[in-house]
């Protein structure tokens, strides 16, 4: 179906939407401030945007485009990657959940219902005025939903475990526009498959997450240690960390191979986190300042702006492949053999905002629930390596891919091959991202009930 006869069908669909839900096409002049994703690599490009603002309009936007035989992505950050986003061309449109982006936090009775279409900075920001913690990941811009729904990494891992352990329900619109409520105790066998593998199944309008009182009166400390760039400086540095052992209860990691002006040499970052006090943070952490880095940047920081390291990295904008693998332990060997693959490539002309991120949480607490519990597969995994390409000459791509997959390659020879949900590149087998067999079967099984025909098939599709 080509653009021309969306737009003939549009009218239907408006008569059906709220007062403030609004339709926007590539012809207006906001739409590309509107469609503009965090990387410009295999994005969507839909024929045009349903901005909806409620339940009911997404339910209706739904029904509309079964009727009509048209193709929907919901979308609330516009940070995911993933290969697959480019079947969606001018004969879909795009669900945009934005303004869904309530968050009410209950402490006393230990929850916060999350609109869909709510981004991270605004759970942090009603958290902490409710004097209270909420589990989320590093970017302030992300849509938390997806971002809970893949796994939920963030540094809080470390105090109340991965995303989807905290979820508690949701209210989701199915692949037919009904509304349902997914706990469990209601539709119990989708809350296993929801909470890991959750954007095959639905959108959801509402969820539901677990809140707890805030540590240290809300304020952490973090820091930004920085060693000069070698292949030895960052076999040393990864050694002491490994040296220190299990990353600790509140306590984050995350390895950071950049170059930053003004002089752009390879410089390998340490971005730390503690959920305490900075006597106690430099303590825990204390065999990396004795490295002697030539950056030491530090000190308490307030919970709203844990993130704020990483407000940068997360600007909209640029072709970002991403290239992923889940590990649960790095060689040394290994990551000298990346750091010098990235050394070479980000100093050619136009990828030298590429980077390589480590990110290396305590995960104790997601020790504690059993793997078979949720649909999310890898949670022996310790740490997750990600080569994120950032360069802006689309000529550039097939010499990006190359980069890509060697650097996976390296990480996983001679271990098991896993990747992150929310992580992942798209090219991966079904089994790398949702684990077993069995637990693809499962999944498989839920596809069929809940969703037989793959409306929701664009962000890493459950094949049946």
């Amino acid at each position: 179906m080509a653009f021309g006869p969306i737009i003939t069908q549009f009218q239907t669909l408006k008569d059906t939407l709220s007062k403030t839900a609004s339709i926007n096409l590539p012809t207006d002049s906001d739409f590309p401030a509107i469609s503009q994703r965090w990387s410009d690599f295999n994005k969507p490009t839909p024929g045009a945007i349903i901005n909806v603002s409620c339940e009911e309009d997404i339910s209706n936007t739904v029904k509309w485009a079964n009727a009509n035989n048209i193709h929907f992505l919901p979308q609330s950050g516009t940070h995911g990657f993933p290969s697959s986003f480019t079947a969606l061309q001018n004969n879909g449109i795009i669900i945009n959940l934005r303004a869904l982006n309530t968050v009410n936090v209950d402490l006393a009775n230990g929850t916060a219902r999350v609109g869909g279409g709510t981004i991270t900075r605004e759970v942090i920001e009603a958290a902490h005025a409710a004097k209270a913690h909420v589990m989320t990941g590093v970017c302030n811009t992300v849509g938390i939903v997806s971002a809970l729904m893949g796994g939920g990494m963030g540094n809080l891992i470390s105090l109340y475990g991965l995303g989807v352990d905290n979820m508690v329900s949701c209210r989701l619109v199915t692949a037919t526009g009904e509304v349902i409520s997914v706990s469990e105790e209601e539709n119990s066998d989708l809350w296993w498959g929801m909470r890991g593998a959750g954007h095959n199944f639905g959108i959801v309008s509402e969820l539901t997450v677990k809140a707890y009182p805030q540590v240290n009166g809300g304020v952490h400390w973090t820091g930004m240690l920085g060693y000069p760039g070698s292949e030895d400086v960052a076999g040393k540095v990864w050694e002491t960390v490994q040296g220190m052992g299990d990353m600790k209860k509140g306590m984050g990691l995350t390895v950071v191979f950049v170059r930053l002006p003004p002089d752009f040499q390879p410089l390998m970052v340490l971005q730390l986190w503690y959920a305490g006090p900075e006597d106690e943070a430099k303590k825990a952490f204390a065999p990396l300042f004795e490295l002697n880095p030539v950056m030491n940047i530090g000190g308490p920081t307030q919970y709203t702006q844990i993130n704020e390291a990483n407000d940068i990295p997360c600007i909209k904008g640029g072709r970002k492949p991403v290239y992923s693998a889940g590990l649960e332990k790095l060689q040394v060997d290994k990551l000298k053999s990346i750091w010098s693959q990235w050394e070479q490539l980000s100093g050619l002309p136009d990828a030298g905002q590429s980077v390589i991120l480590l990110e290396y949480y305590s995960h104790w607490k997601s020790h504690e629930m059993k793997e078979e519990e949720t649909a999310f597969p890898w949670r022996k995994c310790n740490l997750h390596a990600l080569a994120v390409l950032h360069y802006t000459d689309p000529s550039f791509d097939a010499d990006a891919a190359v980069f890509g997959k060697r650097f996976r390659e390296t990480l996983q020879q001679d271990t098991s091959k896993m990747v992150y949900l929310n992580f992942a590149t798209g090219d991966e087998d079904l089994s790398v991202i949702y684990g077993s067999e069995e637990r693809r079967t499962r999944l498989q099984g839920l596809k069929k009930k809940w969703d037989p025909e793959g409306k929701f098939n664009f962000y890493h599709p459950i094949k049946i």
